[in-house]
């Protein structure tokens, strides 16, 4: 037999994630636990800000990660 889901409504969520330790998401009605970020992952972030920044090197632009 299997559980019945209820919907859990921003306010709820907002109060649950307030004084959780860990990150969750709020995705219709559910609150989802969210994975922490690994090393490769980081990595491949700061390869991209850092070829986006060459990129826009001496125009008015400038590169945000």
């Amino acid at each position: 037999m299997q559980a019945i889901k209820t919907a859990v409504t921003r306010a709820e969520y907002l109060r649950f994630d307030e004084d959780s330790l860990s990150k969750h998401e709020f995705c219709h009605g559910e609150i989802l636990a969210m994975t922490g970020g690994t090393f490769n992952h980081a990595k491949i972030g700061l390869n991209i800000t850092s070829h986006r920044y060459g990129l826009l090197r001496g125009k008015p632009c400038q590169a945000h990660e």
